[in-house]
């Protein structure tokens, strides 16, 4: 069995390991991280991390301490960085405190810290994941003191040959062009400006009957010949444009009214598709606009809107947009009903992934970003989504690398390992 092939039951039963909150004294959070293959933490064991009164870790030198908590109660995660010398808490004010974290694919954030009641606090968000090497530089009475950990979560390494057996495909975060779509249905027409009702100019008896349905005519050409009930002379009745006849109501030797229609002809090489667009839609659609619609056999087939129709049918709270398409081919038959999209919006966004590489991660939308054999977890924020991608707003980079296809294999196999959060 492939080593990453796992059974629908499997992944249920994987899914409940994704949070396991622990309380701490205080109110602070000291983040101990599980991670899958590759992934570590060197002082993830509670029984090798020292831990202060704030349930923080705790770093000691020359009778100096710091104790590192991330809270994150209410509020966007943040550092609280509690001093003391001798076992006794430093007035906040006193210390100076920076520090360097950094991630997944070299990234660095410097964290600064300024002094809140009886703590440091970070002057910047402590970004999801909490997956890092962090670096604490403290000065303190004329000393300066360095102290390090590291934290890996939602994390894994798949190696190329893995990744090819598991059918995970990578792509790089693109600037794309995202086109927004209405959904419509609608049905095809025949061209009313080329479609001819033919009536008998005078009452009288049909002579001859030269054309019949589907038969093709020029202009001028005599579809049938009418003895006058009045003059009893005989006048033909032609094409008035070349086309093709869709109705034919006439047999030899009927007598024949003005009233009644004999002939219907319609140039076919091009027809109307009128879409149905309701009330609450139709502002969105304008003259100009690119639709795609689809043909059973041609697929997508791309053509424009021509004219909005300016009145709602009352009944309905509908009216409809109008696009004509080319029919030399003969692919569109009036009165067929037909699906069809407008593209009511075309949004440039600077990055953009598949919609297929999204997956949830605890409470967060997230992709899973590549560097080397690594996988890491990367919540993101979602904007516009069409025709197969989202607008990423934020969390990843154009050009950085993720699972596009097949990314739940990665998160199965982080949350296989054991991925946890503990707060």
């Amino acid at each position: 069995m492939n080593y990453f092939t796992i059974t629908l039951a499997a992944l249920f039963s994987l899914s409940t390991a994704a949070c396991t909150p622990s309380a701490h004294s205080g109110g602070g959070h000291g983040h101990g991280h599980g991670h899958g293959i590759g992934g570590h933490d060197e002082e993830e064991d509670d029984h090798h991390v020292e831990r202060g009164e704030h349930g923080g870790r705790l770093f000691e030198k020359d009778g100096f301490a710091i104790e590192v908590t991330i809270f994150e109660t209410g509020i966007p995660p943040q550092y609280r960085v509690y001093a003391y010398r001798d076992g006794k808490k430093v007035t906040p004010s006193e210390v100076g405190l920076r520090a360097e974290l950094t991630r997944i694919g070299e990234q660095v954030d410097a964290v600064s810290f300024s002094a809140v009641d009886d703590y440091l606090r970070s002057d910047q968000v402590v970004a999801e994941p909490h997956s890092f090497a962090a670096k604490f530089f403290a000065n303190y009475g004329g000393m300066a003191f360095e102290w390090g950990y590291e934290q890996f979560e939602g994390r894994t390494e798949i190696t190329d040959t893995m990744a090819r057996e598991s059918e995970i495909v990578v792509r790089e975060v693109e600037t794309r062009t995202l086109q927004l779509s209405l959904a419509v249905k609608g049905r095809i027409h025949t061209d009313a400006g080329k479609t001819a009702h033919i009536f008998p100019r005078f009452g009288g008896i049909a002579k001859s009957v030269y054309k019949g349905y589907g038969d093709a005519v020029q202009r001028g050409s005599h579809l049938a010949l009418i003895e006058s009930n009045t003059s009893l002379s005989s006048y033909a009745i032609t094409a008035p444009f070349s086309g093709q006849v869709i109705e034919r109501h006439i047999a030899v030797g009927e007598y024949l009214d003005e009233s009644r229609e004999i002939f219907t002809v319609a140039d076919l090489s091009k027809v109307w598709l009128l879409l149905v667009v309701y009330a609450k839609d139709v502002d969105r659609v304008q003259k100009g606009q690119r639709v795609w619609v689809r043909h059973p056999r041609k697929g997508r087939v791309e053509g424009v809107v021509d004219y909005v129709h300016v009145t709602l049918d009352e009944d309905t709270q509908s009216t409809y947009a109008r696009v004509v398409l080319d029919n030399a081919e003969r692919l569109w038959r009036p009165g067929a009903f037909v699906d069809a999209e407008i593209i009511t919006e075309e949004h440039e966004v600077q990055a953009a992934v598949r919609s297929d590489a999204l997956q949830t991660f605890r409470d967060w939308q997230v992709v899973f970003v590549r560097y080397g054999n690594l996988f890491e977890v990367r919540p993101v924020e979602l904007g516009a989504e069409a025709d197969g991608w989202v607008e990423v707003l934020s969390g990843v980079q154009p050009g950085e690398r993720y699972a596009a296809e097949n990314s739940f294999t990665v998160k199965a196999d982080i949350l296989k390992a054991g991925a946890s959060h503990d707060h």
